[in-house]
C-alpha cells in the first residue's frame, strides 16, 4: 500500500527516481554487499569491540553514532548545580571543599573523581561562612553577588591525589573498596571558561570521563538501568524514575544535605534523538566500532577533491566535521536492521561468519565466507531470509578449539546501508567486480544535515575501504521552514502537505520556487503566496506568450523545417538573446549553480514577454 502510494507521489511531483529497478537495502544481495564491505574492514582490522560512552538512547534501546547525534541538537534551558565536596585530607586545611558544576545532575551518584587542569591557578574562597576551591579566575563569576575572599592560591597540579567524601555510601559496595576512588586527578581538557574549573568525573557517562578513568584506573559506576531509570537499591534520590526527570530530586537532596551551593537556569544545547525526540544519555556500554580515526587524512584528502556547494561547506561545516572525526558507533540493540556477522564463543572469541582474522587475510576469504553462509542458511533454516530472527539459527563451531559460537545479537546502523550504497546496488563483488563498479557518483544532492548523515557516510566507507571520493559535485541546501521562519512541527500545527500545494499550484510552480528563491544553504521561509507570485511571474507569463505564438503564427502546419535568418532587428535581437541564455545558463548548470541558471531563464521569460513580444505589437 504505501509502496504504490510512494510511487503514485513521485510520478505526481515529477521526481525522477529509478523505481522499476530500485535497489533495496533489506534484500538478501545487498546485505551480502554490506557484510563484504564490513568482511575489508574487519580484515584491516578497523572493526573493533570495544567499551565506550555512547549516546544512548533509553526509548529505543540502542546507542547512537556520532553523525546521528548531530542531526538532533536542540537548544534547551535546565537547572545547572554548584556542588560541595568535602576534601578529607588535603594541605589546604580544614573544611575545605572541592566546588563542581554541572548540567546534568543526574550523573552525580556516579561520581568517583574530581578533575583539574595541573596548569591552571587555583583558589581557596571564603564565602556563605565556608571554604571552597575554584579557579582563581572564575570565582569573581561563580560568587557573583555575593561577599567572598580568596584565603590562597595554587596550581591543580598541587592538589592531585588530594581525597574527597563520596556523595552517596551505597554505591560504594559497587566498588569493592577501590582505593582509586573519590580524589583529584589531572586533565588537560578540563578549562576556566564556564563552571568553577572544577569538572565531577562520571566515567560510565561521559566521553572524557571514561577516557580519564581509563588512564587513572578508575571504576565505571553505572547508576541507571538500559532504560534510563535510576537504579534501585542504591539510595540514590529518584530512584525508578528516568534520569533527565530525577534531576528535581537530587536537587532536592543535595540541598538538604548542604552540600549545595547553589542553582540556576542554563541555557545550552543537548542532543536528543534523531528518531523519538528522547533525551539522549551518555552511557557506558560495550559496542562495536569502525576505527575512522585510523583513516582520518584519506577522509580529510578526499574531501577536498569535491567541489561543493556552496563552496564554504567543503572546508566549513564538512571539513571541521571530518577533521574532528571519531570512531563510527556501528552496533545498535534493535532487532530490524542488517545482522552484524560476528559469531562468537562463551569466551569471546570472535570470528566474521565463522572465520578468524587471520583466514580473512587469504585473497577471496570474505567472498567464499559469505558464500558458504548462504550456502549454509538455505541448509539449516526453514527460511533464507537474513534478518533475526532467522539468522540466529545459524550456529558455527570454532576453526580452531571447536567451541560452539552464535551470533552477537546486534544491528548494524542503517546509516552504514545508506553509505553502502554505491557498492551493494550493484551486488559488489558477487554480481560486479569492485573495479567495475559506478562507486563516484558525479552529483548528488540533500539537505545540511546529512554532512552528519549520508555525504558522510559515503565517504567514511569510501576512505576506510581506501578508495577515493564517492562523489564529484554535491549541492546542499538549508532546511525548508515556515513563512516566519520558524521549524515546521506537527505539533506546531505549522506543517504544510506538499501534495496538497501541488493540487493547488501545480508541482513546477513549487520545483520553479526553490529554484529561484534563494541560493543553496540559505534557510527557505516557505509561504504559499510566494507559490502564487512564482505562477503569475514565471509560468502565466510563459503562457501568454505561447498564447501569443499559437494567435499571429500564421500556419504551423506548413513549416517546412528550414530556417531562414530573420530581417527584422527585433527577431534579431532575440536570436542574439536566446543564444547568450543559452550560454549563460549552460555555464552555470555546468558549474552546479542552479540558481543562477532559473533566474536567468526566469529573466529571458519576462524579457520575452515585456519587451519583444510588446514592442513586436507595438
Amino acid at each position: 500500500e504505501f509502496k504504490t502510494e510512494f510511487e503514485e507521489m513521485t510520478e505526481r511531483m515529477g521526481y525522477w527516481l529509478e523505481i522499476e529497478d530500485a535497489y533495496i537495502t533489506y534484500t538478501n544481495e545487498y546485505i551480502e554487499s554490506v557484510w563484504w564491505i564490513l568482511g575489508q574492514l574487519w580484515k584491516k582490522g578497523l572493526l573493533y569491540r570495544g567499551h565506550k560512552v555512547v549516546p544512548y538512547c533509553a526509548r529505543c534501546g540502542t546507542g547512537l553514532s556520532s553523525h546521528e547525534v548531530a542531526q538532533g541538537y536542540k537548544k534547551i534551558t535546565e537547572p545547572s548545580v554548584y556542588v560541595a565536596l568535602p576534601l578529607t585530607e588535603s594541605t589546604l586545611g580544614e573544611n575545605v571543599s572541592l566546588l563542581v558544576w554541572t548540567t546534568t545532575p543526574w550523573t552525580l551518584p556516579g561520581n568517583v573523581a574530581v578533575a583539574v587542569n595541573p596548569t591552571i591557578s587555583y583558589a581557596v574562597v571564603r564565602s556563605h561562612g565556608q571554604l571552597f576551591v575554584v579557579a582563581e579566575s572564575r570565582a569573581a563569576e561563580v560568587f557573583k553577588g555575593e561577599p567572598y575572599k580568596t584565603e590562597k592560591t595554587f596550581l591543580g597540579k598541587d592538589i592531585i591525589a588530594a581525597e574527597y567524601k563520596p556523595l552517596f555510601n551505597k554505591p560504594i559496595e559497587q566498588l569493592a573498596k577501590d582505593e582509586s576512588v573519590f580524589r583529584v586527578v589531572g586533565a588537560e581538557f578540563v578549562e576556566a571558561s564556564e563552571g568553577t574549573g572544577l569538572v565531577h568525573m562520571a566515567p560510565a557517562f561521559g566521553e572524557e570521563d571514561n577516557e580519564v578513568g581509563k588512564k587513572e584506573n578508575l571504576p565505571v559506576l553505572t547508576t541507571i538501568d538500559t532504560e534510563g531509570k535510576i537504579l534501585k537499591g542504591l539510595g540514590i534520590p529518584g530512584e525508578g524514575e528516568f534520569a533527565k526527570e530525577a534531576d528535581s530530586k537530587i536537587i532536592e537532596w543535595l540541598e538538604s544535605e548542604g552540600l549545595l551551593l547553589k542553582t540556576e537556569d542554563t541555557t545550552h544545547e543537548y542532543p536528543f534523538c534523531w528518531r523519538c525526540d528522547t533525551p539522549l544519555l551518555y552511557y557506558a556500554k560495550p559496542s562495536y566500532f569502525i576505527a575512522m580515526t585510523k583513516v582520518k587524512e584519506r577522509l580529510v584528502a578526499n574531501n577536498k577533491n569535491i567541489e561543493w556547494v556552496p563552496e564554504y561547506m567543503r572546508d566549513g561545516r564538512m571539513g571541521e566535521w571530518l577533521a574532528n572525526v571519531k570512531d563510527w558507533a556501528l552496533s545498535r540493540d534493535r532487532y530490524w536492521g542488517t545482522p552484524l556477522p560476528i559469531w562468537r564463543t562463551e569466551d569471546e572469541q570472535e570470528t566474521f561468519l565463522g572465520i578468524t582474522q587471520n583466514a580473512a587475510q587469504e585473497d577471496g576469504a570474505i567472498v567464499k565466507a559469505i558464500e558458504d553462509f548462504r550456502t549454509k542458511m538455505s541448509k539449516e533454516t526453514d527460511d533464507g531470509d537474513y534478518h533475526i530472527p532467522f539468522i540466529d539459527d545459524v550456529t558455527f563451531k570454532h576453526p580452531e578449539t571447536g567451541e560452539k559460537m552464535k551470533r552477537v545479537p546486534e544491528v548494524i546502523d542503517v546509516w552504514f546501508d545508506a553509505g553502502a550504497m554505491p557498492y551493494a546496488q550493484a551486488h559488489v563483488p558477487f554480481d560486479m567486480p569492485e573495479d567495475k563498479a559506478p562507486l563516484q557518483a558525479d552529483y548528488i544532492s540533500e539537505a545540511i544535515d546529512q554532512t552528519r548523515g549520508w555525504f558522510y557516510t559515503l565517504q567514511a566507507i569510501a576512505a576506510a575501504l581506501g578508495n577515493d571520493e564517492p562523489y564529484k559535485h554535491v549541492i546542499t541546501f538549508a532546511h525548508v521552514l515556515d513563512k516566519n521562519g520558524k521549524k515546521m512541527s506537527k505539533s506546531k500545527g505549522n506543517v504544510i502537505n506538499p501534495i496538497e500545494m501541488g493540487d493547488e499550484f501545480g508541482f513546477d510552480s513549487i520545483r520553479w520556487f526553490f529554484y529561484t528563491v534563494s541560493q543553496p544553504g540559505t534557510p527557505i521561509k516557505f509561504n504559499p503566496d510566494e507559490l502564487k507570485k512564482v505562477q503569475r511571474r514565471m509560468f502565466n507569463t510563459l503562457l501568454n506568450s505561447f498564447s501569443f505564438y499559437r494567435l499571429y503564427n500564421q500556419d504551423p502546419q506548413k513549416d517546412t523545417g528550414v530556417s531562414t535568418p530573420p530581417k527584422h532587428e527585433m527577431d534579431q535581437w532575440l536570436l542574439a538573446r536566446l543564444n547568450e541564455v543559452g550560454y549563460e545558463v549552460t555555464t552555470h548548470l555546468e558549474e552546479y549553480q542552479v540558481v543562477n541558471a532559473a533566474r536567468r531563464l526566469e529573466e529571458f521569460v519576462n524579457e520575452l514577454s515585456t519587451k519583444y513580444i510588446q514592442l513586436s505589437r507595438d
